[in-house]
């Protein structure tokens, strides 16, 4: 009798939440291509039978059916042949998380994955320019006096137009 345990997800310390969970079965954690999967590596081809995922400067193809996986151009083993179930491909988990050089480690009193993903080093560096200033005079402009602000007048002054209180008792001056 096979006993399937479910088991969380961390990746990077964020707990993927899935309509479908991971598994754990006969000392291997079982997980659907997504979203577990997708959250390691930068890009999953699929054409139904092989999938490609890359991760940097790693690429690794498993075909459905087959334990056999192609990882830095050499050939191993999975611990069990990824199947369709539902329409989606359900891999060995933590062993593709190795493969694309992320650290997976199993907890087992809390039953979770932890999956840690080193941030990648560019591949290229981005080319730059640095500016030198130009050889010989720089040009040089005379100062230009700002003019001075004058009143100006466009009209007569309007009449006020607040009422003045005048007080019977006081009367103006």
């Amino acid at each position: 009798m096979i006993v399937a345990m479910l088991v969380s997800v961390l990746v990077d310390g964020k707990l993927i939440a899935s309509s479908r969970s991971a598994e754990l079965t006969e000392g291997v954690i079982r997980a659907p291509l997504d979203p577990f999967v997708r959250r390691i590596a930068e890009r999953i081809t699929s054409d139904g039978r092989y999938i490609t995922l890359v991760r940097g400067r790693r690429t690794v193809t498993i075909v459905v059916g087959s334990r056999l996986v192609r990882a830095a151009g050499t050939c191993g083993e999975l611990p069990f042949a990824p199947f369709s179930q539902r329409g989606e491909p359900v891999v060995p988990l933590a062993a593709l998380a190795r493969a694309l050089g992320a650290e997976a480690v199993y907890d087992g009193p809390t039953r979770t994955l932890v999956v840690s993903s080193a941030p990648q080093p560019l591949v290229t560096m981005t080319p730059f320019t640095v500016w030198v200033a130009p050889a010989g005079p720089l040009p040089t402009f005379p100062p230009v006096a700002a003019p001075t602000p004058r009143p100006t007048v466009s009209a007569l002054p309007l009449p006020r137009r607040t009422p003045v209180v005048v007080d019977a008792e006081h009367p103006p001056s």
